[in-house]
């Protein structure tokens, strides 16, 4: 019985400080209302103010843009990448080393409109190597078995301020810097004499498959291999599953060497997100509340001055 009266306290309590806590606010409201009424001319200028500065904030040169693209790495790790990689993330205007303009190679314009550089793993669900999806809240762990960190993919993703016109050009900078590091090219040339060996391996064991099947096709119906090769006139039994999967990993043999031409390789260009990144309707409404408060809170000082300065004096 005691505890329920003390639960049922408890709540009360609570209601209590919920209804005083709306009643100030209320009460808050109702005070700012009258000053905005007292003091409309301080308030005005102050949302006037707050209405240029959205209005200038949504101009095409001050327009956000997200950027994102797929980087293929050919022989750098994702690891080695996220190492080289943070020095964009973390460059520095003011110094002359980290600059962007410097790292990338363009005008101080175009360093001035990039920034907020960052990089996401790309996920293997299926074990199959090819990419499942992004992880863009780093939630995988490296030590999850089911969940493989593609080491030859890495997302990448930056803002872009003004001009998009400035995008082919940051792509090129980002693959001339990426490119042009002796690192990077050491171990893509390790990476593209290892490919091309595989390539050729594959090659040949699919002309030795051809060059088999033709050859037992043709046999007499009567041939027959220790294994049993050929059940019947003319039908061949061979491990299809296999083959299967070797045409497969050719398949991707050859795709991955047409893509490795440089360390690094943009897939199908980076993508600009057309939407801006702060909407306009929103930008205004919040900016127009902050003036409002703004505004009231200068028709405060303004009414009680006298107050003011004679506590400060105190």
């Amino acid at each position: 019985m005691n505890k329920e009266t003390n639960l049922w306290d408890l709540c009360v309590a609570c209601f209590d400080a919920c209804k005083r806590g709306v009643c100030a606010l209320l009460r808050l409201l109702g005070g700012m209302v009258r000053l905005t009424y007292r003091r409309w001319w301080i308030v005005l200028i102050v949302l006037v103010l707050a209405a240029a500065t959205a209005y200038w904030w949504q101009l095409p040169s001050r327009r956000e843009y997200k950027v994102e693209g797929t980087l293929l790495l050919n022989g750098p790790s994702y690891s080695h990448f996220e190492n080289t990689y943070a020095e964009l993330m973390y460059s520095n205007p003011l110094s002359a080393t980290q600059n962007l303009m410097c790292l990338l190679g363009i005008d101080g314009a175009t360093a001035r409109r990039v920034y907020c550089f960052e990089s996401y793993p790309v996920i293997d669900c299926m074990h199959d190597g090819m990419p499942d999806y992004v992880d863009y809240a780093h939630s995988a762990s490296f030590t999850d078995t089911m969940l493989i960190h593609l080491q030859d993919r890495a997302r990448i993703r930056f803002r872009l301020k003004g001009c998009v016109n400035a995008l082919p050009e940051v792509e090129m900078a980002l693959l001339r810097y990426f490119n042009a590091r002796p690192d990077f090219q050491a171990s893509y040339a390790r990476y593209r004499t290892t490919l091309e060996r595989e390539h050729r391996f594959c090659h040949d064991q699919i002309e030795k498959l051809d060059s088999m099947t033709s050859a037992y096709y043709f046999r007499s119906s009567e041939a027959e291999t220790q294994s049993g090769v050929f059940s019947g006139e003319r039908k061949i039994v061979l491990p299809l599953k296999a083959i299967e999967n070797h045409i497969r990993r050719t398949y991707m043999v050859d795709q991955r060497l047409s893509m490795a031409i440089a360390p690094v390789v943009i897939e199908d260009h980076l993508v600009l997100i057309p939407k801006a990144l702060y909407d306009p309707i929103k930008l205004a409404l919040v900016t127009l509340l902050i003036g409002w408060l703004v505004g009231c809170l200068l028709a405060w000082i303004v009414e009680d001055r006298k107050k003011i300065i004679a506590w400060l004096k105190r």
